[in-house]
């Protein structure tokens, strides 16, 4: 998401340009999508639905990581993100 200069007075969903859904589905690239099964629910439905937009995508949920994973499993996130460039 790049942020846009804009007034602060405006609310904050209209200060950014967000991407139209569909821009999603043109992403050629393979893309690994990982959330963890203790992520707020909203997350966990946010990654399901982009994963099922992206012709390449793939979903990675991790049992027992929260939202802060790529901090407090590290290790595990590296992995992760070594097997999918390898594969791909």
């Amino acid at each position: 998401m790049r942020r846009v200069d804009q007034p602060r007075d405006l609310p904050a969903q209209r200060r950014f340009h967000l991407a139209p859904v569909e821009a999603f589905s043109s992403i050629e690239a393979p893309a690994l999508v990982m959330t963890g099964s203790r992520s707020p629910l909203s997350q966990q439905r946010t990654v399901e639905r982009l994963v099922e937009l992206l012709p390449h995508g793939t979903l990675r949920r991790f049992d027992g990581v929260g939202h802060m994973a790529p901090i407090t499993h590290h290790a595990l996130i590296d992995a992760a993100i070594v097997e999918h460039v390898c594969a791909s």
